[in-house]
């Protein structure tokens, strides 16, 4: 991935995995006696397969200690040591070099999981000294358990590789506070934190806002659905404490519900303080009903057939509640006696016995992207934690975990914090870098993913003006907007993420996601919804982690977020997705309140290079905000045809599938950044399923990728699509084949943003067919929030329209105005009133090009060499109808495009715009843009 650390200057980020440690007190470098905690990184983890003749298998090993005064990973100057801590038999591993930090181990036990674990030792001289571990998990497979494919050889080449990089500092920070040594086995609590933790926590729950704030709100919910006289669930919950599950059974899938509201009321019986002595309390009524939720649940699940119990998602989840038994475990344990405890430790062994799978586990990057991996690695890893060390825990487990965890973390989320998944389906449940980091997995929250998903990618994709709770326009809610990475269903989006990254990796652009992912009076908090899986943990997880946000004005939050999250323009190449933004400082050169940085243009531009799951037919999608609103947007849901995202659709039908695009170039400067996508293939192919001949047997997904995606090989993504691992299974697809269009088109986008006093935004479209002797008909769609969608277009010349904001009393407009085309550009508004679910409300820019050879009569049976191509190049200029529109004089001299833009009056510029065809590839345009004098 490529992210941006300075203005107008990209580097190649870490790929893909980076691992990085460094205590609070170290930031910017440390001295001897800053700290005792030392960091250690035993590598990566990793699949391999054993050798057929030898029955064994020989690992590299890359193991250092993290020096903070350096920011390297220094493998000399240190003491260290390895051990094997797990092994699938009584054999243990052999260390070539078991004193040295870089070695290899033989692996002599046969298949299954070997965790191996490396001590480290550095002396400060009079300062004392430091220690610490890191673990790395191998999974070894038989030779021949290839997953489908042709041999072993196969496997280890293009997926049996260490995807790890040496560890670099970067500046990280990381809090400690929650990374408390870990308590004797059967003591808890243990899961998120233990009781060492709970003067900290109890001390910021109640001298901070919003912990007071949390804490109120659940116990409210508890009084109105557990405790209060006429609470919901009171009689319920008072017939499971008397041993009578009958009442409890009738709620139906309200079942969960109560599971959660008694993990919830442990939790304020640890934060309240309330003595585990005490007789009937809230606390006592709540764990002698966990014992009888444990009793059901261990009996549902001992009913099982052990086929059945392996296979957790689809038959044991709804059993064992998810992670809520585990949470209410462990937060009750100290209220409950030991034949209390016994029966839902009994359930949650069970639930984790043997070989239990789901998807994620045991598997074959990078088919590890899927939403369902971290959801149910974090159900697991809970449920592991809660009981380990105790009678049924199963040690092999919680390896099988981590390492899935850690390949989601790779592949799931690309280095730059973008996601692979769309629809708003994916989120990193970073309650796993707790729960996995107190347990040696520390080196999971310097993962390049982790360290960025929410100080550059949420940072950069918040909406200029963060936190807008009358927010009529559109159907987000809050400040991020419905595209399919970001907001997901109805505001549903665990933004509760932003708030554990925050606070376990603090920066400005992280505190600014996460503080107006709240809103100023913590308007997203009203939405307390403990039965949303994807939900339920919000205020569970905030209250752990309560802090307060900055409370500096918007304006100095805002540039101080721009600092951290490394300038204006935010860029994934793994995705194909590219952010930008006008300026997250002030603006002097405007009047009030367009000075404000909530005022500036931001914009969003995706061909997507990965397929990803959940995905609209959307590639070259564009979005635009600006002057406090949306102008472009995306309605969101599950609506996946073209008709439903701002791209270009030809002959009124067809628009881009959901195959791969490419960044073909990217550009940025002091006043212009843009990028170029090719949109070929998704315009020219259709996903489907079948056998035969198939561009997706020669097509990888490392070709979609903007050249070069990383100095690092990447073999697993050099795989073609036809034979990548099942995203289910991770077995050899045998089934992806793409079936080539009757009319297949060569389709490249340019979008750019022009900075200056009035932002603007450039859109080139150089989309080609066959010129098969008929007329066709070109349309670039424009996606408009929700009340715009009747909105009265005024004209303000040719080949222009103006879109007013329907409030009069609100000094904004999107100027949309056709430089250049072929043939005669028509504006058109479909109306909401007329929207299907394939077709939302828009503008259309729609031209018709004739053909210039013979007609015919009927379908063509060759087409001619010649091409039809509409060369939309298109200004989007937002601006306040008070000033004057903005002229443009333009220019053409063959394919290239020359236009002089001037704006007169308050904030005056003139800019030299030039659309020229490349040099080397004349499919595409290229933008530049220069400040002339007047």
């Amino acid at each position: 991935d490529f992210s941006r650390t300075r203005e107008h200057g990209w580097r190649a980020a870490c790929w893909p995995l980076a691992l990085a440690l460094v205590t609070l007190s170290c930031t910017g470098g440390c001295t001897a006696n800053d700290s005792k905690t030392v960091a250690v990184h035993a590598g990566s983890s990793r699949t391999v397969w054993l050798d057929s003749v030898k029955g064994s298998v020989d690992v590299d090993l890359h193991g250092c200690l993290l020096l903070p005064a350096t920011g390297d990973c220094s493998p000399s100057g240190v003491t260290f040591g390895w051990t094997g801590q797990l092994q699938p038999g009584a054999v243990a591993p052999v260390f070539k070099s078991p004193a040295s930090a870089e070695t290899t181990v033989r692996l002599v036990g046969g298949a299954g999981i070997y965790v191996l674990r490396l001590d480290a030792t550095v002396s400060f001289g009079a300062n004392g000294m430091g220690s610490g571990h890191g673990l790395v998990v191998i999974e070894v497979f038989e030779h021949n358990d290839t997953f489908g494919y042709n041999d072993t050889a196969q496997l280890v080449s293009a997926f049996g590789v260490d995807y790890g990089l040496r560890p670099k500092l970067h500046n990280t920070t990381i809090n400690m506070e929650l990374f408390s040594t870990l308590p004797p086995a059967g003591q808890h609590p243990r899961v998120l934190f233990s009781a060492s933790d709970l003067p900290a926590i109890r001390t910021r729950v109640f001298t901070t806002a919003i912990g007071r704030f949390l804490l109120a709100r659940i116990e409210r919910r508890l009084d109105q659905q557990v405790t209060g006289t006429n609470a919901t669930y009171a009689a319920a919950v008072a017939a499971l404490a008397a041993g009578n599950a009958h009442p409890w059974l009738q709620l139906g899938s309200a079942d969960g519900t109560v599971v959660a509201l008694l993990a919830y009321q442990g939790l304020v019986c640890l934060v309240q303080d309330v003595d585990p002595a005490a007789q009937h309390t809230n606390c006592t009524l709540a764990a002698a009903a966990l014992k009888t939720v444990g009793t059901v649940a261990a009996h549902n699940i001992s009913s099982l057939t052990p086929a059945r119990v392996r296979d957790y998602r689809n038959n044991v989840q709804g059993l064992i509640f998810r992670q809520f038994l585990a949470l209410a475990y462990d937060t009750l344990h100290p209220y409950m006696s030991e034949p209390q405890r016994s029966p839902a430790r009994t359930a949650i062994a069970l639930a984790t016995q043997h070989d239990v799978w789901s998807i994620g586990m045991d598997a074959l990057r990078p088919s590890t992207t899927s939403n369902w991996v971290p959801t149910h690695i974090m159900h697991l890893g809970l449920l592991a934690c809660a009981i380990e060390g105790e009678p049924g825990f199963n040690p092999r487990l919680l390896p099988r975990l981590v390492a899935g965890y850690q390949r989601f973390l790779t592949d799931g989320v690309f280095a730059s914090g973008a996601t692979y998944e769309g629809l708003g389906k994916n989120q990193l449940t970073p309650e796993l870098l707790l729960a996995f980091g107190r347990r040696g997995h520390l080196a999971l929250l310097a993962l390049p993913s982790v360290r960025n998903h929410a100080a550059l990618f949420y940072a950069h994709s918040m909406a200029p003006w963060g936190w807008q709770h009358n927010d009529t326009y559109t159907d987000a809610q809050g400040p991020f907007t419905w595209d399919e990475d970001l907001g997901g269903v109805n505001s549903q989006s665990r933004y509760a993420d932003l708030v554990i990254l925050d606070y376990l990796l603090p920066t400005a652009s992280s505190d600014f996601a996460a503080r107006n992912a709240i809103g100023p009076a913590y308007q997203r908090l009203s939405d307390f919804n403990i039965r949303f899986p994807y939900k339920g943990m919000d205020f569970f997880l905030r209250l752990v982690v309560a802090k307060n946000h900055s409370t500096a004005p918007f304006a100095d939050a805002s540039a101080a977020a721009g600092r951290d999250a490394g300038g204006t323009a935010f860029f994934c190449n793994r995705r194909g997705r590219f952010i930008v933004r006008s300026s997250w400082d002030a603006q002097p050169a405007l009047p009030t309140p367009y000075s404000n940085p909530s005022n500036a243009l931001q914009l969003h531009f995706q061909p997507r290079s990965s397929p990803g799951g959940h995905a609209h037919q959307d590639r070259g999608k564009i979005l635009l905000a600006s002057l406090g609103r949306w102008w472009i947007s995306d309605h969101g849901g599950h609506l996946t045809a073209p008709g439903t995202a701002s791209v270009v659709v030809v002959d009124h039908v067809l628009g881009p599938s959901t195959l791969p695009a490419k960044v073909v170039t990217l550009h940025s400067d002091a006043l212009l950044s843009a990028m170029v996508g090719n949109l070929t293939l998704p315009y020219s192919y259709d996903p489907s399923s079948g056998s035969g001949p198939s561009l997706a047997d020669t097509y990888a997904p490392a070709d979609a990728y903007h050249s070069p995606p990383s100095s690092v090989a990447l073999p697993p993504l050099e795989v073609p699509f036809a034979v990548q691992p099942d995203w289910y299974t991770s077995n050899r697809s045998t089934s992806t084949a793409w079936s080539r269009r009757a009319v297949p088109a060569s389709v490249y986008r340019t979008a750019g943003l022009v900075r200056g006093a009035w932002p603007y935004v450039l859109l080139a479209d150089d989309v080609t067919v066959a010129d098969d002797g008929h007329s066709h008909t070109f349309t670039s769609r424009l996606i408009l929030p929700i009340d715009l969608a009747n909105a009265t277009l005024v004209s303000a010349g040719p080949d222009q329209v103006v879109v007013r904001d329907p409030n009069a009393t609100l000094d904004r407009a999107l100027l949309v105005r056709v430089l250049h085309c072929h043939g005669t550009a028509v504006f058109s508004l479909v109306d909401a009133k007329a929207a299907t679910s394939t077709l939302l409300p828009g503008l259309n820019i729609t031209t018709t090009v004739e053909s210039t050879t013979p007609s015919t009569t009927g379908p063509a049976t060759a087409a001619s060499s010649s091409t039809l191509s509409p060369a939309f190049r298109v200004l989007l200029f937002p601006f306040c109808p008070s000033q004057r529109l903005p002229q443009t004089t333009v220019s053409v001299a063959g394919a290239t495009i020359s236009v002089v833009l001037r704006v007169t009056g308050l904030g005056a510029l003139q800019h030299q715009i030039v659309f020229s065809p490349d040099p080397a590839d004349a499919g595409f345009t290229r933008l530049s843009v220069q400040a002339v004098p007047d």
